[in-house]
């Protein structure tokens, strides 16, 4: 098991879900580190908060920095399956995945990693995210090395916003 952090029901209490808040409700991660880095941009003049609020849109009590923030992240015990595990449970195994979609906060690598390592393992097509990866070197160093791992298994592999996107012709 792991721990899970998302902005909390709490905080569309205290700031009715309006407009585009609902996306907000997608930001979670099993790092708090990671949540609170989306928090700080989101906060900063990249962010633009303080415009928001400045034109009304958010009140005058929406939180802008990351310490006012912290009340509003939750955290959720959440179970954690090996992919081995998961099919297992699903009473499946790895050569009836016909598609592999991955949105896991910055694991998308370690965990497509883990299904290519299972014998049988082939799906028509396979999509993560890259974006979280591009900060960081080793992790940039290990996705390059799984694009080039599904290319030599015979993907056509390419980028589309913020995903990896491979299919077998």
């Amino acid at each position: 098991d792991a721990a899970l952090y998302k902005i909390s029901d709490r905080f569309f209490r205290d700031f009715k879900e309006t407009g585009w808040l609902y996306l907000l409700r997608y930001w979670a991660g099993l790092d708090r580190a990671h949540l609170n880095r989306e928090l700080e941009i989101f906060c900063n003049n990249t962010g633009k908060v303080w415009i928001f609020k400045a034109l009304h849109v958010f009140p005058k009590d929406f939180p802008s920095t990351l310490e006012a923030w912290q009340p509003y992240i939750e955290e959720l015990p959440t179970r954690c399956l090996s992919p081995g595990s998961l099919l297992r449970e699903a009473k499946s195994g790895p050569e009836s995945v016909e598609v592999l979609i991955v949105d896991a906060e910055g694991y998308d690598v370690e965990l497509v990693n883990m299904f290519l390592a299972m014998g049988g393992f082939a799906p028509s097509a396979v999509m993560f995210e890259w974006h979280l990866h591009a900060s960081n070197p080793a992790k940039m160093e290990s996705l390059v090395k799984l694009a080039r791992e599904l290319h030599a298994r015979g993907y056509d592999v390419h980028r589309h916003n913020h995903d990896v996107i491979a299919m077998l012709p």
